[in-house]
């Protein structure tokens, strides 16, 4: 975090709250970062949220740890996210709110981006889900939920918002194959 922390354009960060399983009880990890970045970043507006939804002049984010999974097979990935957007998409309709701009959740070890075109009266709404890996690796739990995975994700995205648009992203993420590799000869 430090490379980031110490952007000169970076005004406030936001911490999203785990498991139990991830950050011990009550998730205090991210309370314990909260508590050392702000008194080495002062200037910066810091703060841990179990679910977030974050106004940056306009372009609204709905941040929370749990979400949709990246799909139970290579050809199906990306459609529960794809379908869990657009369940929350037409929950803030009904409820009367507009859809934010981009949905952020995590837990899967994963990386997903969606887009969805939502048709509306006026015309038609965008909204994005990104599911960003973790930043630990697998504990025995984690193994068995997603199935003995060879390939693991770890890491995070950054985004540069202007208006009510994603403008740029940088995706800092390392897929390492942790598969024990042996040549046994017989």
């Amino acid at each position: 975090m430090e490379p980031i922390l110490k952007m000169k354009q970076l005004r406030a960060i936001r911490f999203i709250k785990g498991t139990e399983a991830h950050e011990g009880m009550e998730s205090y990890a991210s309370d314990e970062l909260q508590l050392d970045y702000k008194l080495k970043y002062p200037q910066l507006d810091i703060k841990t949220v179990w679910h977030g939804v974050i106004d940056i002049n306009g372009f609204v984010i709905d941040a929370a740890h749990h979400g949709p999974g990246p799909g139970s097979r290579e050809w199906l990935r990306g459609n529960v996210a794809r379908l869990y957007l657009q369940d929350r998409i037409m929950r803030e309709l009904i409820a009367g709110n507009e859809a934010p701009q981009l949905y952020v959740r995590g837990h899967y070890h994963s990386q997903i981006w969606v887009t969805i075109h939502h048709p509306i009266d006026r015309g038609f709404i965008t909204s994005d889900l990104i599911l960003v890996p973790s930043m630990c690796g697998l504990g025995a739990y984690a193994r068995q939920v997603v199935q003995s995975t060879r390939y693991l994700s770890n890491g995070m995205v950054v985004l540069r918002v202007e208006g009510k648009r994603i403008i740029e992203t940088a995706w800092f993420t390392q897929t390492l194959d942790i598969a024990k590799k042996e040549l046994l000869s017989v």
